[in-house]
């Protein structure tokens, strides 16, 4: 609720503070007093526009306090409009903006004036308050939720489905690109130990050529060993007695022999040389297509494996995608569709017993040939389900519909044109939801417009009853209403230093009181009577509503 509003150097008002109660208040005073600058000062707090004609004459600036207080904590919110015409707004003394603030108050104020636009009149409001009534705001939250995640799905799926399809040429290349990259492999420690190695191999084919050659020189069908041993074989035939020589000779085919057997064993180090070589060749010319096809570098060509890598796991992540939103559709439309369907069977029984319910208060309201009604038109901007079309707000989007006449069609709310009317349909509405629609603080400015007689008596009772559960604000010229109110304050003007200066004081005791209803009807003994008549019986009724 308002806990208080203080006011600086805003038109007549140089310095005053409202703080209103629980329950009814009233604001009551002369025409021209200044009710109505308290309304603004309000307006201008809940983020209304500002007007730099609002600033006091030779001030510098017009400042606004409001604070508001319910189980959610206290919130505090300034206005300041200076002279020349700027404006800034604070949240608990932090600077912020109108957005911030009008959201900051939702829920906590309806306002009803001439100068502001009640929040009644929007859609969403009215489908909030028929929900609240309904007891079906977890239904609708629901609903909502699972809305705009199908519209998410819809729109997700639709994107993804053309992201693929206009990849399905490059998904082809990439595949048949990483095909070589998966045949060979490659790595830089790998590329760099092919290199090394074949630098190795290429002095170990050099070694078995030389040794290879050794062997054959010494062991050939013409080799060396062959032609001693046959040398040997000659002397012994030719010439017996050479013994030394023979043995000479035999000491050198054994050394020849020794020397063969080294470098056969040699040779069988380095023999397989080649085929090895051959192996490494291959692989290193691969490396060097692959090199020379992704930019001339072995860096290029590993980042290149990177990105085609890269590049074919996010298209099979969307493609993934794809397939899960495809399989979880069904699921979702099924769900979607049950609920829209209980939040609108939940909605139209609620319409029927909220009508009778206002159209019960406005009669009490001395309003009998008026009559309030739940209208449904169908959802618009909407999604398609099988046998379905719904839309933001479910399957209908309820609005509230009234005339003033009785046999005159009804119109949406919005195409009310008494201001007065309005807000009693308003009120009507806040008895009839019995605070339902979560608004803790109800501000009437002109409600008892064009009323007077039963109807005024009727208007005092109903305000009382909504004090009863939520704080009300009312600025009233009726006597009724100000009988009935849980507390009075009275704005009075008067000139200071050649300039008109308002304020607000408490009316604390029950003469004061007195005196204030007999001004509001009129003054004289009379009055003054009446009004205490009026008050003794409201402080009654006032005490039964309690009990």
């Amino acid at each position: 609720m308002l806990n208080r509003l203080a006011l600086s150097n805003l038109a007549t008002i140089s310095d005053t503070v409202l703080e209103p109660g629980p329950g009814l208040n009233v604001l009551t005073g002369e025409t021209g007093a200044g009710k109505s600058i308290l309304i603004d000062g309000l307006l201008l707090a809940m983020g209304a526009r500002a007007d730099k004609s609002l600033v006091r004459p030779g001030a510098r600036l017009a400042s606004v306090e409001a604070v508001f207080g319910d189980e959610r904590g206290e919130l505090c919110i300034r206005r300041e409009v200076f002279a020349e015409g700027r404006s800034r707004v604070f949240i608990d003394d932090a600077l912020s903006t109108l957005e911030e603030v009008i959201e900051s108050l939702d829920g906590r104020m309806g306002l009803h004036t001439q100068r502001s636009t009640p929040a009644l009149l929007r859609k969403p409001m009215q489908v909030a308050m028929l929900d609240g009534f309904a007891g079906c705001v977890p239904l609708a939250r629901r609903y909502s939720l699972l809305y705009n995640r199908y519209r998410t799905l819809l729109s997700r799926s639709t994107e993804l489905s053309g992201i693929i399809s206009g990849f399905a040429s490059r998904r082809e290349i990439v595949l048949h690109e990483l095909s070589l990259f998966k045949k060979l492999k490659p790595t830089r420690e790998d590329y760099e130990s092919l290199r090394e190695e074949r630098s190795r191999l290429e002095k170990a084919q050099e070694l078995a050529l030389l040794y290879g050659g050794l062997t054959e020189a010494l062991e050939g069908d013409d080799g060396f060993i062959g032609r001693l041993a046959g040398l040997c074989r000659n002397i012994n035939a030719t010439d017996p007695g050479q013994d030394e020589l023979v043995e000479l000779l035999g000491q050198a085919g054994i050394c020849a022999s020794e020397a063969s057997r080294l470098g056969r064993r040699l040779l069988g180090e380095f023999e397989d040389a080649p085929g090895r070589l051959g192996e490494m060749d291959e692989r290193l010319d691969a490396y060097a297509r692959l090199i020379s096809r992704t930019g001339g570098s072995l860096d290029k060509m590993l980042g290149a494996g990177e990105r085609l890598g890269s590049e074919l796991a996010g298209m099979e992540a969307l493609e993934e995608e794809l397939s899960s939103l495809t399989e979880g559709r069904p699921a979702l439309e099924e769900e979607l569709s049950r609920c829209a369907q209980d939040l609108e069977l939940a909605r139209t029984e609620a319409s029927v017993k909220l009508s009778d319910h206002c159209n019960a208060e406005l009669s009490l309201l001395r309003m009998p040939s008026s009559a309030f009604s739940v209208g449904f038109s169908p959802a618009s901007r909407g999604i398609d389900l099988p046998g379905l079309s719904l839309g933001p707000v479910g399957l209908s989007e309820p609005e509230f519909l009234f005339t003033a006449n009785t046999g005159m069609p009804p119109g949406p709310l919005a195409g009310i044109a008494s201001g007065g009317e309005l807000s009693r349909v308003a009120l009507a509405l806040e008895l009839a939801l019995a605070g339902a629609s979560g608004v803790s603080t109800l501000v009437f400015d002109e409600i008892d417009s064009g009323t007077g007689g039963e109807t005024a008596h009727s208007l005092g009772e109903s305000l009382a009853r909504a004090g009863a559960a939520r704080q009300v604000i009312v600025i009233t010229h009726l006597a009724q209403v100000a009988g009935r109110a849980d507390r009075n304050i009275v704005v009075e003007k008067r000139v200071v230093n050649g300039m008109p200066e308002s304020g607000t004081r408490v009316l604390a005791s029950d003469d004061e009181r007195v005196l204030e209803l007999a001004r509001l009807l009129g003054g004289g003994e009379a009055a003054v009577q009446h009004a205490r008549s009026m008050l003794l019986n409201s402080n009654r009724q006032g005490q039964g509503r309690r009990a």
